[in-house]
């Protein structure tokens, strides 16, 4: 999401238009054969008067910044809200394309409606109408006024829940808010700062006095993504694995209800705790069951459990695994590390490791840590990932996980470590790949 502060009511009715491109909106967005409801089109042709009524015709001056994302808005926002692509479907009452939206001083999300003021707070806040023009390609976020500054501040830089309908636009791929300097007041501008090192090779060994923690959305992703540097650090280290969800939904043959599924998967998953030397908590959230969807006290939990645990390094799947449990686990995480840092690291931070797995493969520039795998550490991560029998039954994840990790190790010198064509240092039998970032509020 992107903000923008105006200096004054008039500017940011102005700046609106100036991003619309209102006096040839409808033009350009037939021309891309986008979607305008009658609601929007009301909007842009008072936009479009006040522009040709304005002695000016320049873009007024501006105070503009990024949010610090607080998740990857690249993929997250059908996460978020699964049933995205049936509203888009069936919904009629709003465009697919463009949505214009306003802020309630409660914090509420409705339709922009074109008033006197122009900017008016929403006249509803009914779940269904929301889902619909949240899921639009675009949105434009408008708020003026103190009254609404306590709102704004709450969908900024609060925590992503229910309680602040707006907080969720920081979910969406392509949202910008606009607001004026009252709006504006009551930011502080503190936001999580996430900062990537270069590439290089990483020994477990060098690492000591650390509590590591795994977030696996299903109880077989610690020991396939990460199964061989977990076994690494396990020496001088403490390391938690976090079950995000159960797995009973898997098919597991002969078993006839969820509960009985429940007690097969975590049986296995503490199985290959002993065998990486690992805890096991299960916090089973409430995603697994409400399909996929985002819901802030599954956030609180886990920021809870990072806080409990005193997490330093934190390892999630990575931004490009669609997985729709890994996505979700992903964009808690990101919260619940917000959280997490805020109230409690404000100034050492944590560390953030994306690991990659079969839903989700590293392109050449998304890694930057490289994890060199021995052959004792490589058994230990295959035993343990065969303590998962009922998933191993249908579908062989251990020879896929071998076979990747050998894989990696042929090409990644080569790939990132030296140019192509040139000789580079060999890195063992199999590696592990991860993307670092280290995570602080700023």
């Amino acid at each position: 999401m992107q903000l923008i502060v105006s200096a004054s009511l008039a500017a940011l009715r102005k700046q609106a238009a100036v991003l619309l491109g209102a006096d040839r909106i409808q033009g350009r967005l037939e021309r891309f054969g986008c979607s305008v409801g009658p609601l929007e089109q009301s909007v842009l042709a008072a936009w479009e008067r006040q522009l040709r009524s304005s002695d000016s015709t320049t873009s007024p001056e501006l105070r503009a910044a990024p949010l610090g994302r607080q998740v990857d808005a690249e993929r997250s926002w059908e996460a978020a809200l699964p049933s995205a692509r049936w509203v888009r479907r069936r919904s009629s009452a709003y465009p697919l394309d463009l949505a214009l939206v306003s802020i309630g001083e409660d914090g509420s999300l409705g339709p922009l409606r074109p008033k006197e003021r122009f900017f008016s707070p929403p006249e509803t806040t009914a779940s269904s109408s929301r889902s619909a023009f949240l899921t639009a390609d675009r949105l434009l976020v408008i708020a003026s006024g103190s009254a609404v500054a306590e709102a704004v501040a709450a969908a900024v830089e609060g925590d992503i829940d229910e309680t602040c309908p707006a907080s969720g636009l920081r979910l969406h791929p392509s949202c910008t808010l606009l607001i004026d300097a009252t709006a504006a007041s009551q930011l502080t501008g503190r936001q999580l700062e996430r900062t990537r090192p270069e590439i290089h090779v990483f020994d477990p060994r060098t690492v000591r006095d650390r509590s590591w923690v795994v977030l696996s959305p299903h109880p077989d992703d610690t020991s396939v993504s990460c199964g061989g540097l977990i076994d690494q650090v396990a020496d001088h280290n403490r390391v938690v694995s976090f079950l995000m969800c159960s797995g009973h939904h898997a098919d597991i043959p002969g078993t006839r209800s969820p509960a009985q599924r429940r007690r097969i998967r975590l049986a296995e998953a503490e199985a290959e705790g002993k065998v990486l030397r690992a805890d096991v908590v299960s916090l089973d959230l409430q995603f697994y069951d409400h399909r996929y969807q985002y819901l802030g006290d599954d956030a609180a939990r886990l920021a809870e459990g990072l806080h409990h645990h005193e997490a330093d390094v934190v390892l999630v799947p990575s931004i490009r695994d669609q997985h729709p449990a890994h996505r979700i686990t992903r964009i808690l995480a990101l919260e619940a590390l917000r959280r997490y840092v805020r109230d409690h690291r404000p100034a050492g931070g944590v560390e953030l490791w994306g690991f990659e797995g079969p839903w989700g493969i590293f392109d050449r520039l998304d890694f930057n840590v490289v994890v060199p795998v021995p052959e004792t550490a490589h058994r230990a991560k295959i035993r343990a990932l065969r303590k998962h029998r009922s998933q191993i039954e249908r579908l062989p994840y251990d020879r896929a996980a071998a076979y990747f990790s050998q894989y990696r190790s042929l090409v990644v010198p080569e790939l990132r470590l030296a140019s192509y064509g040139q000789r580079a240092r060999a890195l063992g039998p199999h590696v592990e790949l991860f993307d670092r970032e280290r995570l602080r509020f700023g």
